[in-house]
């Protein structure tokens, strides 16, 4: 199975689901920072990818990589209850100080899902 969701409910389901069920598990996501420079102007400090593993014989689940978190998923539950929370409690996982739920990268997203296949194929 893979995985390539931006929401951590999603992957929190995933990732228990196919835990409990000791079957392999691959998944994908990006990740970075916009800071701003001296004039103000937000720009890219750093972007990646990651490519995650469980498997049944091998894999720690995702909690124990630290891929996903309890208080991100608590974060999430709570934007669901009240998507009009200030910006200051609603700051996002994605891009950590870019505001941005769930950035535009498709090229970069392209790379990391080859990765991701590139894993399946080598194990």
């Amino acid at each position: 199975m893979f995985g390539c969701t931006d929401d951590q409910i999603g992957r929190e389901v995933l990732n228990t689901a196919l835990y409990v069920y000791a079957q392999p598990y691959i998944d994908v996501g990006l990740g970075g920072q916009i800071a701003e420079d001296g004039e103000g102007q937000p720009y890219l400090r750093y972007h990646y990818g990651r490519v995650s593993t469980i498997f049944p014989e091998s894999g720690e689940c995702l909690f124990c990589q630290e891929v996903i978190k309890d208080v991100w998923i608590r974060h999430q539950y709570a934007l669901r209850e009240d998507p009009h929370m200030a910006a200051t409690e609603a700051r996002e996982r994605y891009l950590v100080g870019g505001g941005e739920q769930a950035p535009g990268v498709g090229p970069f997203t392209s790379a990391v899902a080859d990765y991701g296949v590139a894993t399946l194929l080598t194990d």
